[in-house]
């Protein structure tokens, strides 16, 4: 009997030998395979990754996570960070290394933040697929340009993104973003952004106007930089602005409606109250007659901000569409103008009439289908008599 339970031991114990000969065999069959077309990435290339198939030093446990750089030819790993316990919350990402791209991060799904630093020539986002739960991402002097984001799926999460020193001179970003930062690219124009950011620099590019921007929940706004940037105009910023730097940035026509107005009066105060603490910077040239007859073609006027400050901007009132009144309310030559219907009037308001009007329109429509049901009840009686009849004198 203890022979034979001996020899089932035995059996046993191969059996779970090969299954996990089998398993790693597997495994390093599938680290084996390189997925990455060599052809984008040129020779000596190196792609971030936190990928447990290939990421793997001599002698770590598969239950562990590192990020690595390997070669897209041979996709043998280059390089390893500290090994990492999946069950680790990795936070930060930090990358310096001058990578030619960025691999599958999935495997490392706590990480929040990721960035990444003077990269190699022809970087790309090609094979890049973010930690699920990814914030804040930096991806700086990488010369990215704008047709290597519709490739990336991007995660809800990601809130913060900063592309500063690449070669944009367009970029579509996720609806999620609500701070960016662009600064030292290429982009000459800036529009129809998602109305949530609350952070924006567009500091140190060629843009030569900035109009029609709508942007309540916007807090700062970074403008320095910009030498051609000659006109903003028809953009609104609210209450919650709390710093506007537009220095060394020759702003010659700056059209702004009252609530972006009184919000630029409120930094200029913080700023006479703290001048340690600027909100508000502004290199701005006086307004000249060309500005000035501008500024009352779009029915405006050239305002200073404060009576002490040279700085004077076109203020607009928001136009708001007028209400219509009845054309029997319309004064005739020589009767005074009176607002609203007057109390004695026999005319009806609008809204009455309106109502009075869907009334009728709907009585009329039943009264007709009625007389429609009723002429076919009756055809239908006519017809059924006369085939009852028939069939009794048979």
């Amino acid at each position: 009997m203890a022979k034979r339970l001996c020899t089932a031991g035995v059996l046993l114990a191969s059996c779970l030998h090969v299954a996990s000969a089998y398993g790693d065999i597997r495994f390093l069959q599938e680290a084996t395979f390189c997925p990455f077309d060599d052809h984008w990435y040129p020779a000596g290339s190196g792609i971030l990754l936190a990928d447990r198939s290939r990421c793997l030093e001599p002698g770590a446990s598969l239950s562990k996570v590192v990020m690595c750089t390997i070669n897209p030819k041979t996709c043998q790993p280059q390089w390893f960070s500290d090994i990492v316990d999946t069950n680790t919350t990795v936070e930060f990402g930090h990358v310096t290394a001058g990578i030619n791209g960025i691999g599958n991060l999935s495997d490392i799904p706590t990480m929040t933040m990721l960035r990444v630093e003077n990269c190699a020539p022809n970087f790309t986002l090609r094979d890049f697929i973010p930690p699920p739960r990814l914030q804040n991402l930096s991806l700086i002097n990488c010369t990215l340009n704008a047709t290597e984001f519709y490739r990336v799926p991007w995660p809800a999460s990601l809130s913060i993104l900063t592309l500063n020193s690449n070669k944009l001179n367009r970029i579509d970003v996720p609806l999620s973003i609500i701070e960016l930062r662009l600064g030292n690219n290429n982009l000459r124009q800036f529009r129809n952004f998602q109305a949530e950011l609350e952070v924006l620099d567009l500091s140190g590019n060629n843009l030569t106007n900035l109009t029609d921007l709508n942007l309540p929940r916007l807090r700062e706004i970074n403008l320095d930089n910009n030498p051609n940037l000659a006109t903003i105009a028809n953009v609104n910023f609210t209450k919650r602005l709390a710093y506007f730097s537009a220095k060394r940035t020759p702003i010659r026509q700056f059209v702004v409606f009252d609530e972006t107005f009184l919000s630029l009066v409120e930094l200029y105060k913080q700023n006479a109250s703290s001048p340690r603490l600027g909100c508000l910077f502004i290199d701005y040239t006086n307004a000249t007659n060309q500005t000035i007859l501008a500024c009352n073609q779009s029915h405006g006027n050239m305002t200073s901000l404060l009576s002490s400050m040279p700085l004077s901007v076109c203020r607009r009132e928001e136009v708001k569409p007028p209400l219509a009144l009845p054309e029997t309310n319309l004064p005739t030559a020589g009767q005074p103008v009176v607002q609203g219907v007057a109390e004695n009037s026999s005319a009806w308001p609008l809204g009455q009439i309106t109502l009075v009007s869907a009334l009728a329109i709907v009585a009329i429509i039943a009264t007709l289908v009625f007389l429609r049901w009723r002429y076919v009840s009756k055809k239908a009686g006519k017809t059924a008599i006369v085939k009852d009849e028939y069939e009794y004198s048979i």
